[in-house]
């Protein structure tokens, strides 16, 4: 089975991002949303060369829950389910979201070995929300 990249479903706007590699940080408002949600972008280059990408949205009560819904249901699509057996958007998911006092994990992808792009999406009260993308 082929490995897809994630990063073939974004816009023209964030390749061209991400083709300005020799840059150890780009951070970027976007014009056009990223599944209806995401209006910034960081792409990050460690010391050892690896890059990562961060969609963020500072803050979640501007999105509906069902474009967060979205998002999680497109990776479980492309990646399958998360390195905790977690698939699709759930009931508990929602109640996460509405629970102000905790974070909410979200999912993640980050067993290197077995995906092309590790990926993991998650919010919090200080940053909001955020789906990181390595090996951008």
């Amino acid at each position: 089975m082929e490995k897809k990249s994630i990063t073939d479903i974004f816009s023209i706007e964030i390749a061209s991002l991400i083709e300005k590699n020799g840059r150890y940080l780009i951070k970027h408002n976007l014009k056009e949303k990223v599944f209806s949600i995401f209006d910034k972008v960081e792409i990050k280059k460690t010391g050892l060369g690896l890059r990562y990408l961060i969609l963020k949205i500072a803050d979640i009560s501007l999105i509906p829950v069902k474009h967060i819904s979205r998002v999680v249901n497109t990776l479980y699509h492309l990646y399958g389910d998360d390195d905790e057996g977690r698939g699709k958007f759930s009931e508990l998911d929602i109640c996460e979201l509405n629970n102000r006092d905790d974070v909410w994990n979200g999912r993640s992808w980050l067993q290197t070995e077995r995906y092309l792009q590790p990926a993991m999406i998650r919010c919090d009260d200080n940053e909001g929300l955020k789906l990181f993308i390595m090996n951008v």
